[in-house]
This record gives structure tokens, C-alpha cells and sequence, in this order.
């Protein structure tokens, strides 16, 4: 789990198209440090910084452990059904050093981060990526790849640029996969397409026979690298729902309710993380610009609840800080399946006064 300092994102992120975008909100703020630290890139991040920061050496070693017996003695336990997957620092100095990140039976494949990500994508793609991110996460452990798609889109003024993500770990924690979306020009909020988003996921667990399964899933994937489409199709649906005052205060009532399963009103603690979370929505719905100009919408709810997830929502300990946790969320599908559970809220609530639902 990352510390999630300032440094540590600005060593294991590198971030490009700050001359659309602006820097990450996490950048050095004094004028241009974003730039000559070397985290920031006005294009695309260079392909050469990005081989290099995914440059990760992962090497497999033996399951080994020790126990003192009543003599005293040191006695080695070696089990040959288990393996250490190791990231090694300073590979092929005198000053190497490993760390263990995962232990796993004998049958777990390493992929390398360039090969499984950098290399297929660029291989899916047929051509130069134009990377937008590029991360380690979780102290190296999970590897993460973001590239633009040639097109940009408009939908009722709604900008987005379309992407292609690859990722994989060494922990254990993600298969290899890959996946398409869509970023919000507005702020920094993505979207995976919730409805059209198992067209374009595809994943492959470290197994024995998983090099020759890198080959099936390019051919599985098949570049359904359509996402403006998809996303610019769902867009356009969500755009045309009217969500009147009283459809929002029933959607915030399906989203986070004041009574409890049995149909009796929260109190005391409860009652207050529900009223702080509506205020919080409401606010936004509101007045933030990043929802505001949608509200009235199918889109302002989407936007509503995704911008909420991203930025305002608690970060917990647990989740290794806010930027690890919202790429983390986009890489194993949960950030497309809460999107899917606001829709659903909406639809809900509109079938249920006898209107026309989401299609």
C-alpha cells in the first residue's frame, strides 16, 4: 500500500496533456516544478518514460521459512508448491535488494509490466501510443497504463475523450486486462461504459498457458476500441431523460435513503452519514460546475454520482489514499458498477411513475 505522499505520486506517476488538462492535483504547484520534476509532460508521456517507469524487475524465488527447534537451532522449510514473487530494486548492482510481494502457488505466471501492457497495447493499437497516464501502484505492485484514442467527442456540451487502459499486478490483486472509457473533459472523473463496457473488458489470469493467451486476448478484445461511440451513444440517451426536482429527491432517496430496511427512520450516526451524503450531492447537483450545467438530466446524474465517488467520497486507511483508490476501482470494473447502480436508481425511480425508462 502506497503512503500517498505528494513525492511518492510524483516518482510512480507519470502524467501527460497538461496542455489540455492542466497538472494532476497533486503536482508541485510552484510555477513549472510540475514540469521539471519530471511528472508532467505537456503531449503525450514519452514511450521511453513509460518503459522505463514500468521497468519493474519481477523474479519468482523459492517459498522458504525457518523455525527454531528445542535445541535451538535455525531449521529451513522449503515448500516446492509455493512460490515468492519478488520485486528486485537496483537489479544488477552490488546494492540489489528484493521485496516480497505476493506468495503463490508454483503454477502463477509472472507478466511483465512492459510486455503485458505497454507492448500489447501498442500491438492492439497498431500504432504509437499517446499515453495520458502511466502509475505503479501499491509500492509497485499493480501496474497501470492509460492511453488516448485519436477521437474527441461533444455531447450537449459534455466533452470527453475516449481511452484504453491496460493493467496487471505481481500481488495477486488484478489479472492482466484490458478495458476502454471515457474521460470527463470537466474534471477528472472516468467513466467505463456501464452498459457497453463488457464489449471492450478483457482479462487474463497469471496461468501456465497465459503467454499464449496474450495472443487470444488481442484477438478477443478486436480492438472493439469503439468507445466514443458507446459512450457518445449513452450520452446522448441520458441527455434526452428529463429528471425533474422531485425525480432527484427520489433518486437520492433510492441512493441514500433516511430509513432503514424496515421502513423506519435512521437515527443518531447513520442518520447523519445519510444527511452529510445528500447534502453533499445536493450541493453539487446545485451548484459545482462539474454537474451543474447536466443537472435536469440522465448525464447530471451520472456525473452527480461519479464526481461524488471521485472526490468527495471518505478515503479510508484502507484504500492506500484517493488517486490509488480511484485507479483501483476503474481497473477492477467496481467504478462501471457503481455508475450502472446510479443509472439503475434513475430507472427505477422513473418506471415507477410510469415513464419512459433508460434504453
Amino acid at each position: 500500500m502506497s503512503s500517498e505522499t505528494n513525492q511518492w505520486l510524483r516518482d510512480n506517476i507519470r502524467y501527460g496533456f497538461t496542455d489540455e488538462r492542466g497538472p494532476a492535483w497533486w503536482a508541485n504547484k510552484s510555477e513549472g516544478a510540475h514540469m521539471a520534476d519530471g511528472s508532467h509532460f505537456d503531449g503525450p508521456v514519452p514511450e521511453e518514460e513509460v518503459k522505463r517507469l514500468l521497468d519493474v524487475k519481477l523474479v519468482s524465488g523459492p517459498c522458504t521459512s525457518v523455525f527454531t527447534n528445542a535445541d535451538g537451532e535455525r531449521i529451513p522449510v522449503n515448500d516446492p508448491d509455493r512460490q515468492n514473487i519478488m520485486r528486485i530494486h537496483g537489479y544488477g548492482t552490488v546494492d540489489a535488494r528484493g521485496e516480497i510481494m505476493g506468495t503463490f502457488k508454483s503454477g502463477y505466471r509472472i507478466h511483465g509490466y512492459n510486455e503485458w501492457i505497454n507492448e500489447a497495447m501498442s500491438r492492439m493499437t497498431g500504432s504509437n501510443l499517446q499515453t495520458a497516464c502511466a502509475a505503479l501502484l501499491r509500492k509497485g505492485a499493480v501496474a497501470f497504463h492509460q492511453v488516448k484514442l485519436p477521437e474527441q467527442w461533444e455531447v450537449a456540451g459534455f466533452k470527453f475523450t475516449p481511452w484504453f487502459t491496460g493493467a496487471t499486478s505481481c500481488d495477486g490483486s488484478l489479472a492482466s486486462l484490458w478495458f476502454t472509457g471515457a474521460d470527463a473533459a470537466v474534471c477528472d472523473n472516468t467513466f467505463e461504459i456501464a452498459r457497453q463496457g463488457a464489449q471492450s473488458r478483457v482479462s487474463r489470469k497469471h496461468t501456465g498457458d497465459s503467454p499464449a493467451r496474450l495472443d487470444s486476448a488481442l484477438d478477443a478484445l478486436g480492438l472493439t476500441l469503439k468507445a466514443g461511440e458507446d459512450f457518445a451513444a449513452l450520452a446522448e440517451n441520458l441527455v434526452k431523460v428529463d429528471v425533474s426536482e422531485a425525480d432527484f429527491r427520489l433518486w437520492l432517496d433510492e441512493m441514500v435513503p433516511v430509513k432503514d430496511e424496515k421502513g423506519e427512520a435512521k437515527t443518531g450516526r447513520g442518520l447523519t452519514l445519510a444527511e452529510n451524503k445528500r447534502s453533499a450531492y445536493e450541493n453539487l447537483w446545485n451548484h459545482d460546475p462539474k454537474v451543474k450545467p447536466w443537472a435536469g438530466t440522465g448525464l447530471g446524474i451520472l456525473q452527480l454520482d461519479n464526481t461524488w465517488r471521485t472526490w468527495d467520497r471518505t478515503v479510508m486507511r484502507a484504500d492506500g489514499g484517493r488517486i490509488e483508490r480511484n485507479l483501483i476501482e476503474l481497473t477492477t470494473g467496481r467504478q462501471a458498477g457503481d455508475d450502472q447502480k446510479a443509472l439503475e436508481a434513475l430507472e427505477s425511480v422513473k418506471a415507477a411513475q410510469a415513464s419512459p425508462g433508460l434504453t
